[in-house]
């Protein structure tokens, strides 16, 4: 596996993220605004979910496929 560092981030090129070229992501915060988009009224063109932090806690998110998470 390939490692990308700068002062920022460290990332991994892995197999794995293969996946994700030419796709559409909806990257959700999970903060409190969160819980105020009606998503189930939302038409949204979208092939993964990426969300971060205490998305779990959220009623909404923790029902949509969230396909990565990432914790800070």
């Amino acid at each position: 596996m390939n490692a990308k560092v700068n002062h920022e981030v460290m990332l991994q090129d892995h197999p794995e993220f293969e996946k994700y070229k030419g796709k559409t992501i909806l990257l959700v915060g999970a903060g409190p605004t969160a819980s105020e988009v009606n998503w189930e009224k939302m038409d949204l063109d979208y092939d993964y979910i990426w969300t971060c932090n205490n998305f779990h806690k959220n009623e909404k998110l923790s029902s949509l496929p969230v396909d990565m998470a990432m914790l800070i």
